[in-house]
């Protein structure tokens, strides 16, 4: 198992699940945070077959947020990861439906 805590997102690998718990603001700077993070991990050695993002303490997703979202998803695709969001507050839900991203996420409860 390996975990990795910052001051914005908490991570956990274990068993071929990453998970990471995205922090209450999810913007520009903490888009590459996080782009820069998974980036390392997508090119690594660790053995992924399941991508977890909880928003359980996300109250706050702007367009650049979206953005990267979107973009791990096609990462993630391109890899063949599983790539789950779970946890959505209906504001950020709201987001996610305004711009479409809803449809190709699987989301959890």
């Amino acid at each position: 198992m390996i975990m990795h805590n910052s001051s914005l997102f908490q991570t956990r690998h274990f068993d071929g699940i990453f998970s990471l718990t995205l922090p209450s603001r999810f913007s520009l700077n903490e888009a590459l945070i996080l782009q820069q993070m998974l980036r390392q991990i997508f090119q690594g050695d660790l053995f992924i077959q399941k991508i977890v993002l909880d928003f359980n303490k996300t109250t706050f997703l702007d367009g650049f947020g979206v953005l990267e979202l979107a973009k791990m998803l096609n990462i993630a695709r391109q890899k063949g990861i599983e790539f789950i969001v779970r946890n959505v507050s209906p504001s950020i839900g709201v987001v996610l439906s305004i711009t479409g991203l809803e449809f190709f996420l699987s989301m959890e409860v």
